[in-house]
């Protein structure tokens, strides 16, 4: 009797950690905390192992993927600084670093991919926004960079006209200039004007060298 009463015991609290198991798996647990985006089924369904029940999104921060053509592929690395924008946030940027570069290019669109990722305490990105992202290739601090309609073109080149001191007088000079890269309506001169210049950034086109000039503003 007394075995009997033993195995029935084990029995019994075997089929009790069965059931509390059981018990345990009727509540779905999320292993990711975040927002439910979606569910799959409805409450009181059987499921199987594997069997996706919900959609949990973590949306801060947010993953930015981009492909950059291939012909930038010595300029852009991981950590460089980026900018980024959206369609539908108009007049709004974000800024923030390339975490990482692919090392292969797509064969179907030449480009390969880089990531990036924004902080979004308030959640104003959303999961498939499509974003446009401005990466810098490369970055020259003692860079010269001024407006591109200051820069007059001639005949076998460019000119600049900056504003000198001579016997008194404000007057115009004329520098060749070596142009560089171009953004947003400002380009790089890399070489025939010095940090300090006046440059001539209105009606340049109707003077000339040695015209006398009255400097009205940034002088």
């Amino acid at each position: 009797m007394y075995l009997e009463a033993k195995y029935a015991s084990e029995q019994t609290s075997a089929n009790l950690r069965l059931l509390e198991a059981r018990l345990e798996r009727t509540v779905v647990r999320a292993p990711i905390t975040g927002i439910l985006d979606s569910r799959e089924i409805e409450v009181g369904n059987m499921v199987g192992a594997g069997t996706p029940v919900a959609r949990i999104v973590d949306n801060n921060p947010v993953k930015i993927t981009a492909g950059v053509p291939e012909r930038y592929a010595a300029d852009v690395k991981t950590g460089a600084d980026a900018v980024v924008t959206f369609d539908v946030l108009e007049d709004q940027e974000f800024t923030g670093r390339v975490s990482y570069t692919g090392a292969a290019v797509n064969p179907r669109n030449r480009t390969f991919p880089l990531e990036l990722v924004l902080r979004n305490p308030g959640g104003i990105f959303k999961p498939e926004m499509v974003a446009n992202v401005a990466v810098a290739r490369r970055t020259n601090e003692d860079a010269i960079v001024v407006p591109q309609e200051a820069i007059v073109r001639i005949e076998d080149g460019f000119i600049a006209f900056v504003v000198v001191e001579r016997n008194g007088y404000s007057v115009t000079e004329a520098r060749e200039v070596e142009l560089g890269a171009a953004q947003d309506n400002r380009i790089q001169v890399l070489s025939g004007l010095e940090p300090g210049d006046r440059l001539v950034v209105v009606g340049q086109k109707i003077v000339a060298a040695g015209d006398r000039v009255n400097v009205v503003a940034g002088g």
